[in-house]
């Protein structure tokens, strides 16, 4: 026979257990998600400071091409000097919404990584509860079972143990005597 209240116990244990489970990877899954959601934050900040650093180049080129061109004698804002002039802007222009544009993708990724990984945390803790919910009922069905089991066996020893017989077969008088009442 099982002691109820050690079962009781073990059941409630395990129960803990799988909760306590889920709030782990609950938590390591929240972590992780504000982890991606920095790192978002930080892809764009570095997708602005290289656009920073195009338009910089950009101008820095286009600076020394016109310095280049005066020097070598073109009239720096006519002709195929300002059309070259005006391509590159435009070239550097593209480039600089092309980064931006790159690390806009790859911080939306980011997030989203960062919402699964909290809606994964969530449906872990659901999970976890219902995992500890199935385990107690288990176990209750478990004890009940058992329950059933021991006091079919009592009933089994019992009806085992042979009435007491007299020398004529009959069987002994019990304490009680429905006629008379209970002897002493």
């Amino acid at each position: 026979m099982a002691d109820p209240v050690s079962m009781g116990a073990m059941i409630a244990l395990q129960a803990a257990g799988t909760v306590m489970s889920a709030a782990d990877e609950a938590s390591a899954l929240r972590r992780s998600a504000r982890v991606d959601k920095e790192n978002a934050r930080r892809t764009e900040l570095q997708g602005e400071i290289d656009a920073l650093q195009t338009i910089r180049d950009e101008r820095a080129a286009s600076g020394m091409a016109i310095s280049a061109m005066a020097s070598s004698g073109f009239a720096v804002g006519t002709g195929s000097a300002a059309d070259l002039i005006r391509q590159n802007a435009l070239e550097r222009e593209t480039e600089i919404l092309n980064i931006r544009y790159q690390a806009n993708q790859e911080a939306t990724g980011l997030r989203q990584q960062a919402a699964d990984k909290k809606r994964a945390a969530r449906s872990a803790m659901i999970g976890g509860i219902m995992k500890a919910t199935v385990q107690v009922l288990q176990g209750a069905n478990g004890m009940n079972t058992q329950a059933s089991v021991d006091k079919q066996a009592v009933l089994e020893r019992e009806s085992r143990i042979a009435p007491r017989r007299t020398s004529t077969g009959l069987p002994a008088p019990s304490r009680y005597n429905s006629f008379i009442g209970p002897r002493d």
